[in-house]
């Protein structure tokens, strides 16, 4: 049995231990038929790695421990020690963790905004309840502009979206 990668139609990649000779698989995403890629002595060899190690919990959250560390399984019962021993496999988590780590930084960021939005209603409310209040026409003035800045800050709060799914937060 001889590990090759094959190509469908479709431009799916699989690779796949197969009979020496065999030309043709099915594609396990499409099911259409996939041809033998032809591959350098090179190019194998590049393929040739130590496999990935990781750990992953019920929920589907992936950690890679440090290098050399397969034992911090024990530590952690949650999580189940995996390996990635295709290219194809290491892709895939690397396309996990990325996701993963967008996802945290999203709702971090989506909670720090959220509070700081908060802060300057509460700030704004204040502001105005204050400026009834007042009968020094200069002390209104100052509190006119203190309010139309933080109506400014509201506004700027907001994220703005960037079409590579990362966002900037304008302060």
């Amino acid at each position: 049995m001889i590990a090759h990668d094959f190509l469908c139609p479709s431009n799916h990649i699989t690779e796949r231990m197969v009979k020496s000779g065999q030309q043709f698989i099915r594609c396990p995403e499409c099911g259409k038929r996939a041809g033998l890629v032809y591959l350098s002595r090179a190019q194998r060899n590049a393929q040739r790695f130590e496999p990935v190690y990781y750990l992953e919990n019920a929920a589907g959250e992936k950690i890679i421990p440090p290098a050399g560390d397969k034992e911090i399984a024990a530590m952690m019962p949650d999580y189940v020690q995996k390996e990635a021993r295709t290219l194809s496999e290491v892709r895939e988590l690397t396309k996990h963790l990325d996701r993963q780590s967008q996802e945290r930084f999203y709702k971090y960021h989506s909670k720090r905004i959220e509070n700081k939005r908060r802060n300057t209603e509460t700030n704004l409310e204040f502001a105005l309840r204050a400026r009834e209040k007042m009968s020094d026409p200069l002390a209104q003035k100052m509190t006119d502009y203190a309010i139309e800045k933080m109506r400014d800050q509201r506004r700027e709060i907001l994220p703005t979206f960037k079409s590579s799914g990362h966002f900037e937060v304008f302060e």
